[in-house]
C-alpha cells in the first residue's frame, strides 16, 4: 500500500515533481507514520543476525493508527485529543501531586507492619518449572527472629 501511494502521489520531497492532484506522499504526517511503521516492520523481519530488536517490534502497536487516517471521524477525534494535550498538563501535575502525597502517607502508616513476620516456603513443582512461593504464617503469634524461625 505504501509503495503504491508513493507511486500515485509522488514522494513530495525537494527535487521531485509534484502531482497536480496531490503534492506528495511525505507531505502528510499520517503517511510519515505509515512509512515508519512499515520500515520498522521490515527491519525486524529481515534481521537474521540474532540481534534483539524487541523495542522496535513494540512500534508495531502504532499500526492501529494507520486505520485512523482512513476513517475521517477518528482522525478528527485523534487531532482534538492532541490539541487538548497541553491543557491536560495541569491535571497531570495535580494527579502526580496527590499520588506522591498519598504514597508518603502510606509509607508512614505501614512502616514496620511486616517487620519480623515469618513466611513459610511453599515449593511448587511440575514438569516444566520449579517455583518457591512464600506464604505468611498466620498461626504464629510471636515475631520471628532475624533468621525467620
Amino acid at each position: 500500500e505504501m509503495v503504491l501511494k508513493m507511486i500515485a502521489f509522488g514522494l513530495g520531497l525537494p527535487g521531485f515533481p509534484k502531482n497536480e492532484f496531490y503534492e506528495g506522499y511525505f507531505r502528510d504526517g499520517w503517511n510519515w507514520l505509515d512509512f515508519i511503521i512499515v520500515v520498522v516492520g521490515w527491519v525486524t523481519e529481515l534481521q537474521s543476525d540474532g540481534t534483539n530488536l524487541s523495542a522496535l517490534r513494540a512500534m508495531r502497536v502504532f499500526r492501529v493508527l494507520k486505520g485512523v487516517a482512513k476513517v475521517g471521524g477518528m482522525r478528527v477525534l485523534v487531532e482534538s485529543l492532541a490539541e487538548a494535550g497541553p491543557a491536560l498538563c495541569n491535571v497531570l501535575a495535580l494527579l502526580s501531586f496527590f499520588l506522591v502525597m498519598f504514597s508518603i502517607v502510606g509509607v508512614q502508616l505501614f512502616t514496620g507492619v511486616l517487620n519480623r513476620r515469618c513466611y513459610t516456603p511453599d515449593i511448587v513443582s511440575n514438569a516444566t518449572y520449579n517455583t518457591t512461593y512464600y506464604n505468611l504464617d498466620e498461626a504464629q503469634e510471636s515475631r520471628c527472629d532475624a533468621k525467620g524461625s
